[in-house]
C-alpha cells in the first residue's frame, strides 16, 4: 500500500508510529511480554529479526518515549517505559493476542476430542490468507475422509466467535510432504507427530531406525549450537512452560523429562545428552524442545543439513 499521502499529527495518533510497521510490534510484543530488559541482540532474536533492523527500531520507539535504551557496557539494555501512559494497554492487548491463539488451540482440541476422532495427530498452523488456520488431520487411508468431515462439522460452530476461518487438510501416511517448508511450525494438539513433521523437517519416515538417525543429526547439531549460546537452555525451559500453559498436550511426559534434563544439568552435559547413543537420548531426541527458540535462520539451515 502507498503511504498516505497526508500525514496526520503526531500527538493525536501516536500509534501511528508505534504499530505503523510490523518489526515495530514485532519488538513491542517482544518487549511487552517481559518486565526485566533484554539485550539488544537477545530482542532480535526473539522476535526473530536483523539485530541491524532492531537496532534501527528501537532507535525510533526511544525517540518517541515508549521504550528505554541504557548502554551496560557495549550492549544496550531494552524495556518498556512503565510510565509511559500507553505501556498498560500495549501490555494488555498482547496478552489478549496470547489469548485468543491459546483459546483457538484449545477450540481445535476440544473439537478432536468432541468429534471422537479416529486419527494418528491434529495440528494447527497459520494459513495462506489473513483469518486462516490450516488444521491438518493424520489417520489412515480408510478413516481420514470421516474424520475430516467430523472435525469440519465441530469447528464450523467456533469460526464466528473467533473471527476466524478454520481450513481443515487431510493426509495420509502415504503422504510425503505433510507441513512443507514453512517457517511457521505447527501446534501439535492433538494425538503424536514425528519430531522432524513439526517444523518443516521432511515427511514421513521410512522406519524407527530412520527417525532415530534423523533426530541424532538435530540432536548434534542443537548441541553446538548449546555450546555456542548456553541460554538456549533457559528458552528451551521457557518455552516448556508456555507449551503446558495451554492446556493439556499428548508430550506433557517427554515435556516434563525435559524440563527436569534442563534445569539439574549443565550445558556441557546437556550437549552430551543430545549426541549420546542411548534408548533415554533416542526417546528425548523425538520431543526436542529447542528448535522452536532458534532463529528461523538458523532452523531452516539445520533442517537443510540434516535433510
Amino acid at each position: 500500500m502507498r503511504p498516505p499521502a497526508r500525514s496526520q499529527d503526531p500527538l493525536r495518533t501516536p500509534l501511528n508510529e508505534l504499530l505503523g510497521a510490523e518489526g515495530n510490534v514485532r519488538v513491542l510484543r517482544v518487549l511487552a511480554a517481559r518486565k526485566a530488559g533484554l539485550g539488544r541482540a537477545a530482542v532480535a532474536r526473539e522476535a526473530r529479526l536483523n539485530p541491524r533492523g532492531v537496532r534501527a527500531i528501537l532507535d525510533r520507539l526511544a525517540r518517541a518515549g515508549i521504550v528505554n535504551v541504557q548502554q551496560s557496557g557495549r550492549a544496550g539494555i531494552v524495556t518498556l517505559r512503565d510510565n509511559h501512559p500507553l505501556t498498560s494497554a500495549i501490555r494488555r492487548l498482547f496478552r489478549q493476542e496470547r489469548a485468543l491463539y491459546d483459546r483457538l488451540v484449545t477450540t481445535v482440541r476440544d473439537a478432536a476430542g468432541q468429534a471422537a476422532l479416529d486419527v494418528r495427530a491434529v495440528w494447527v498452523t497459520a494459513g495462506s490468507a489473513t483469518g486462516t488456520a490450516d488444521v491438518g488431520v493424520l489417520a489412515s487411508a480408510r478413516d481420514v475422509d470421516r474424520a475430516v468431515y467430523a472435525l469440519e462439522q465441530q469447528l464450523r460452530k467456533a469460526e464466528q466467535s473467533l473471527a476466524i476461518h478454520f481450513a481443515v487438510r487431510a493426509y495420509t501416511d502415504a503422504e510425503r510432504d505433510i507441513v512443507g517448508e514453512r517457517e511457521t511450525p505447527v501446534t501439535l494438539v492433538w494425538g503424536w507427530l514425528p519430531f522432524a513433521w513439526q517444523h518443516g523437517g521432511g515427511g514421513p519416515l521410512r522406519s524407527h531406525r530412520d527417525l532415530d538417525d534423523r533426530a541424532r543429526r538435530l540432536g548434534e547439531r542443537i548441541a553446538k549450537h548449546i555450546a555456542q549460546d548456553p541460554a538456549i537452555i533457559d528458552r528451551a525451559v521457557e518455552w516448556i512452560d508456555e507449551r503446558e500453559r495451554s492446556g493439556p498436550d499428548p508430550s506433557k511426559r517427554a515435556l516434563e523429562e525435559w524440563r527436569s534434563v534442563l534445569t539439574t544439568l549443565s550445558a556441557r552435559q546437556v550437549e552430551a545428552l543430545l549426541v549420546e547413543e542411548s534408548e533415554r537420548a533416542d526417546r528425548l531426541r523425538q520431543s526436542l524442545p529447542f528448535v522452536d527458540v532458534l532463529t528461523p535462520e538458523d532452523r531452516a539451515a539445520m533442517f537443510r543439513e540434516v535433510a
